[in-house]
């Protein structure tokens, strides 16, 4: 199960499941796996371009553009965790070590870096049009400790926006709070909304887009 939860990327066994009952897992891909010696293995592709060096054989820099939905020339690429993009956000695409492609957001704090030192590396990418999927981001939100304010945001995200919350935390003291939310959009434009009906909130004095 762990092997599995892996390979679709996750790291806790509950949300696995909840994403399997959302009907939000393509357990399609299980084709991919295969069973060698009573382990399980990922199938390797006759035509997998996946080392550092064979990337920068196939890929011209100046010219390819990642459509993120679709294949790019066999070779992979992932979502970056260190600032989790999602569509309506402008990202790139860098070439890592050891991981394939790696998407970031142009706005990522590890950006500047990347671009300055790695420029060979880096690739245009863009969403595709007709992305719809769901992906987790994270909002933090402080604000004066009031009476029903905590139900009010709660309120907002889950009934006025039909935003699935994967979890919620909120500290308080010396009269205000601090709060963050985990939840599933669909792109920026999804979560600006919600972040502008969340400010409305009496009570409420920040509130921001967060990675983890």
């Amino acid at each position: 199960i762990q092997k599995i939860e892996k390979f679709y990327g996750f790291n806790e066994t509950t949300e696995f499941y909840y994403q399997i009952a959302k009907g939000k897992i393509d357990l399609s891909k299980l084709r991919e796996l295969d069973i060698k010696g009573g382990q399980i293995v990922e199938k390797k592709s006759k035509n997998d371009k996946s080392t550092f060096k064979e990337v920068l054989k196939e890929v011209n820099p100046k010219k390819d553009t990642i459509i993120i939905g679709e294949d790019f020339k066999n070779i992979e690429y992932k979502l970056s965790k260190c600032c989790n993009p999602i569509p309506g956000d402008n990202i790139f695409g860098f070439i890592s070590i050891n991981d394939g492609i790696k998407i970031h957001r142009t706005n990522c704090p590890n950006a500047t870096q990347m671009m300055s030192n790695y420029a060979y590396r880096i690739i245009n990418a863009r969403w595709k049009n007709d992305q719809r999927e769901e992906r987790i981001t994270g909002v933090k939100i402080t604000g004066i400790d009031d009476m029903g304010i905590v139900n009010d945001i709660t309120a907002i995200v889950s009934k006025q926006h039909n935003v699935n919350m994967k979890s919620i935390s909120f500290e308080t003291k010396d009269g205000y709070f601090e709060g963050k939310i985990m939840l599933y959009v669909y792109d920026s434009e999804h979560l600006m909304q919600l972040i502008e009906k969340i400010e409305q909130i009496e009570g409420v004095k920040t509130t921001e887009r967060i990675d983890n």
